[in-house]
Parts: C-alpha cells; structure tokens; sequence
C-alpha cells in the first residue's frame, strides 16, 4: 500500500467524525415554560419520627442503638481481651509508640468480615514531642457483621526488620 493510498483512508475517518460532531455543536432551544424549583422539606419534617415510631419505647433488655454508644478503647494493657459488641459498635485501639526510634506498631491479621477498619490510623504525640517522639497510635474499627475475629498488633523497628519486641491480640465476638 502506497503513503498517498494510506492517507487517504486515515483521512477519511477523521472527516467523517468532524461531519457528525459538527451537528452537536447546535444550541438547544429553551423550552417556553420553566417550571418551578423543587423545594426540600422543611428542617422539621426530615428529622420528624413516623407517628409509629415516636410513642414507641424500646423493648425490655433491648440493647441501645449501637450507633449512639461511645466507642470502645483498648490499650496495650488489654492485652487478651475479648470483646462482645454488637453491629455497628465501634473500637478504638491506642498502642504507645516512639517514632523516633523508627519503632511503630503494625496489624499482623485481618479481622475481616467481621470486624472493619473505619479510616486511616493516626498518631497522637505526646505533649511537647512534635510529632515524632514517643505518643499513642490509634485505629479506629467498626463491628461489621456477626462473628468472632481476632486482631493482633506487632510493634516492630521499620528499620531492621526482625521479629517483632512486642505482640497484643484482641478477640471479638460480634453479635
């Protein structure tokens, strides 16, 4: 095949596209009437319960919505715990670090599908240290589903590598 007979046939698809795009470039009319905006319930409707559930108290030795309960928080010194929670619950998990030794601690399992991480972790230093001394690192989890799960957390120096200077491990039971 010959420059000049491959030209023409890329050509030709190009003209063919810049044919049809050129008809969708063609203003719309505005449609003679407008109708009105669409307006939200008001502020006390939306958070209005349903006439069934407003007189409705909770039934006896029903547990509290898992939702509005203040999480739970283990440390390192919960070491071997077990935790009963129910769906939606959430567990925060603070373990003392010092990142300046280049020390930090690190999930050694998946708790999945029944206990969920809910965010990045973060670091909270410890007053006056800046950041990157000694201060606690936090995990934030959500009971997810029903099950038992275990979570462990290695403390180990990112540097060397080797076997971990210390291990916690948390049991869940999820009902």
């Amino acid at each position: 095949m010959s420059l000049e007979t491959l030209m023409r046939r890329v050509r030709l698809p190009a003209v063919l596209s810049a044919v049809l795009l050129a008809g969708c470039g063609q203003r719309a009319e505005p449609p003679a009437t407008i109708p009105p905006p669409i307006e939200p319930p008001a502020a006390a409707e939306q958070n209005a319960p349903d006439a069934d559930e407003k007189d409705t108290p909770p039934a006896a030795g029903q547990p509290a919505a898992a939702a509005d309960a203040s999480p739970i928080t283990v440390t390192d010194e919960d070491d071997g715990r077990s935790l009963r929670l129910q769906t939606g619950e959430a567990v925060i998990v603070k373990l003392p670090a010092d990142r300046a030794g280049g020390m930090t601690w690190i999930p050694a399992g998946n708790a999945l599908p029944v206990v969920a991480t809910d965010g990045l972790p973060g670091f909270e230093p410890d007053t006056g240290a800046g950041g990157a001394g000694p201060g606690l690192e936090t995990w934030r989890f959500i009971a997810a589903e029903p099950g038992q799960a275990e979570l462990a957390f290695e403390y180990r120096d990112l540097q060397g590598g080797g076997p971990p200077l210390k291990t916690v491990v948390y049991r869940f039971e999820v009902e």
